[in-house]
């Protein structure tokens, strides 16, 4: 009777537990290794006491005050702009100190009226709109600081009917919840045979089929509800692609998890969902260490969050480095479906033998 009563007070401080892994790499977030490129094209200028670099100099200087340990930014350094730009979606911005940068500062300093040449920041807003927002933030404050102007050039932009950028994230969300249902629901309708390892199989295809068709229709219904309902004019057919592929690979991990342990094997999925939530939207600059090292490299989320924003901002079709590493989560869930197979069957429980009555 006493359980009955500690049972609101139990679910509520889980309910509490479970908010909290959500929302914790949200609380503790901060911006530290943002990736981002130089080219310096400053030829310098020959003193009779040797030949002064301003460029190489303030861009030193720059990395200085915002990399190490904790800094915010992680720089690569090109010798060629043509070389950087082949690798821009791999940056969240990229600076050009150009050739007569020297040149033009000490002429400003000779004479004021003159305009010294600015450094050319190029932001990539489409990679992830949050981390574009802080980057060209602290380069605002470093021009403030220093005086340099930075003549800014947004690529990828966010288009105005995608509002801030979120649209990829409730995508993927959209995508998540409806999978995991789905598949509960079709290891309820579709249990797996025991009788034989033949039958069983068999039973596995029934879910593979009902889980690729249905995965289809969620993606396809992902993407109708962002472009139709959402209003935001996406590729459609892209997102669909992408998101039937993700949806499978959701799917295969609850089928296999509760074919190895019936229902109790939801927590698994639910569990990746939980701790894998805050990878949709937060990059992993973004993220605790924790969450950084152990849950961002392989959480699906990730995958799902970023697929979308490299199809939608960045120009990339379905097929893309993000459907690649989900295709492989639907190879990993396949396998541990189909090592079931192998395990061995239960035994049944043994009949209680009734006792004999006594006179």
């Amino acid at each position: 009777m006493k359980k009955k009563y500690l049972l609101p007070v139990v679910a509520s401080v889980f309910a509490l537990c479970v908010v909290t892994l959500m929302t914790f790499p949200m609380l503790k977030s901060a911006p530290r290794d943002i990736p981002i490129a130089a080219v310096v094209q400053d030829e310098g200028v020959k003193t009779p006491t040797g030949t002064v670099y301003v460029g190489q100099s303030m861009l030193d200087g720059l990395k200085e005050k915002t990399s190490g340990d904790d800094g915010i930014f992680a720089w690569t350094t090109f010798v060629s702009e043509k070389e950087m730009q082949a690798s821009m979606n791999d940056f969240y911005a990229t600076i050009v100190i150009p050739k007569d940068f020297t040149l033009s500062q000490m002429a400003a300093k000779v004479d004021p009226t003159k305009t010294p040449t600015s450094i050319q920041l190029t932001i990539n807003q489409g990679k992830n709109p949050t981390v574009a927002s802080a980057t060209q933030a602290v380069f605002t404050g470093a021009s403030l600081a220093s005086g340099v102007k930075f003549d800014t050039t947004i690529v990828n932009p966010i288009p105005a009917d995608m509002g801030s950028g979120t649209i990829a994230m409730v995508f993927a969300m959209i995508l998540l919840l409806p999978s995991i249902i789905t598949a509960f629901i079709i290891t309820r309708f579709i249990e797996l045979e025991t009788a034989s390892r033949k039958a069983k199989s068999k039973s596995i295809l029934i879910q593979l089929a009902y889980a690729a068709g249905l995965s289809l229709v969620i993606g396809m219904g992902a993407a109708g509800m962002v472009d139709w309902l959402g209003g935001a004019n996406i590729p459609f057919w892209h997102a669909a692609m992408f998101g039937w592929i993700a949806s499978f690979a959701f799917q295969t991990i609850v089928l296999a998890s509760v074919a190895w342990f019936k229902t109790p094997g939801m927590a698994i999925p639910v569990g990746l969902m939980i701790l894998g939530m805050t990878s949709i939207s937060l990059p992993h600059e973004f993220l605790p260490s924790f969450w950084q090292n152990f849950i961002y490299p392989w959480a699906p989320q990730h995958f799902m969050g970023e697929g979308a924003r490299q199809i939608f901002f960045l120009g990339d079709g379905f097929l893309n480095r993000s459907s690649f590493w989900l295709s492989i989560t639907a190879v990993v869930g396949l396998a541990f479906l189909f090592a079931v197979l192998f395990k061995k069957p239960e035994k049944p429980a043994k009949p209680e033998k009734k006792r004999k009555a006594t006179a």
